[in-house]
């Protein structure tokens, strides 16, 4: 599916490291806590997501995420097709 989200992610120390607002994408290309997560909402709705690492980027580094980082996403679900 094709999402269009509204999204916050930040370190567990509060740190924002990406954003975005109205950004379409396709949920396979996406982490796979983010698949898992949207599995849970549905239009209109706002989630926060907790992830680990093996959800997340994993213990590599990954541009400038640190490996091994544990993450926290705001989403929102604005529309899907």
């Amino acid at each position: 599916s094709y999402i269009n989200v509204d999204y916050k992610g930040r370190y567990f120390n509060g740190n924002v490291f990406d954003s975005g607002t109205g950004v379409g994408l396709y949920i396979y290309n996406t982490i796979a806590g983010w698949q898992q997560g949207m599995r849970l909402t549905g239009k209109g709705s706002r989630i926060d997501l907790y992830l680990p690492p093996s959800l997340a980027y994993g213990d590599e580094k990954s541009g400038s995420i640190p490996g091994g980082s544990f993450m926290k996403f705001e989403i929102t679900l604005n529309g899907f097709n």
